[in-house]
């Protein structure tokens, strides 16, 4: 057997082992899945009320002013702690 012979058989050898070795340990680790908790923004969607200047006019045509609720559609952020898996 030949030197260059004897080096191959060593490294074929020892890449076989660190591939064994490497797939059970990554395996290992599969299985036990980890948890930790982050905190996600989400935006939800909420109607706020607010008052509008109006102009009215009565039956002889002289102005007035009155006031009126109208809403309007606001995104607010929502921040919530989740579990995720990883």
């Amino acid at each position: 057997m030949s030197f260059t012979n004897l080096v191959k058989k060593v490294v074929c050898v020892a890449v076989i082992g660190l591939g064994l070795l490497g797939g059970m340990v990554g395996s290992a680790n599969a299985c036990e899945a980890g948890y930790r908790q982050v905190w996600v923004t989400r935006y939800e969607t909420h109607d706020v009320a607010y008052r509008v200047r109006v102009v009215n006019y009565d039956h002889c045509g002289t102005p007035y002013v009155t006031y009126t609720t109208a809403y309007r559609t606001v995104e607010v952020p929502v921040q919530k702690l989740v579990t995720v898996a990883y």
